[in-house]
Order: structure tokens, then C-alpha cells, then sequence
């Protein structure tokens, strides 16, 4: 059911539905992660990321956020806001 559901969102967010970005990490040409980014109430907002287990530990991820945070620069919000749940690690 998980998988569905982040299928669900990740096709949403290509589709321009619920994201206006989405940046995607290579790794050995294969696609190793991915981070989706909007507007949301005045600033930028991150709607999801993630790193394929085969990639952690490379820096991946916060070149990811990076990504999401030069867009919210470039469209000149002042803040980024990212959600999450209380039982990630």
C-alpha cells in the first residue's frame, strides 16, 4: 500500500499536481533519489525526499536539498519548510 501511495505522489508531483520540481539524483545512471518542491503559504516546501538505500552516505541528499533550496531562493522566498514524521530517523 505504501508503495502505491508514494507512486500516487511521486506521478502527482511530475504531473505538476502537487509540485512544481522535482530534482532527481543519479547515481551510476540509475535514478538513487529524488526531492519534490512548491510554493506553500508564502514559502518554499518541500513535499518529499528520498535517497535509495544503495546511495545513503554519498551526500545525496543534501545536494537534494540544496536543489530545492536554490529554487525557493530563486523565486525569492525568504523561508523553505519541510514536513516530516515524528518516527523518522
Amino acid at each position: 500500500v505504501c508503495e502505491r501511495i508514494y507512486d500516487t505522489w511521486i506521478a502527482r508531483s511530475v504531473s505538476g499536481d502537487i509540485a512544481d520540481a522535482v530534482f532527481v539524483a543519479d547515481l551510476d545512471g540509475e535514478a538513487a533519489g529524488l526531492v519534490t518542491v512548491g510554493p506553500k503559504n508564502g514559502r518554499g516546501d518541500i513535499g518529499l525526499l528520498a535517497v535509495a538505500e544503495r546511495a545513503r552516505g554519498r551526500g545525496l541528499g543534501g545536494a537534494l536539498v540544496r536543489a530545492a533550496l536554490a529554487w525557493t531562493a530563486g523565486r525569492r522566498f525568504d523561508t523553505a519548510q519541510v514536513a516530516t514524521q515524528g518516527a523518522n530517523a
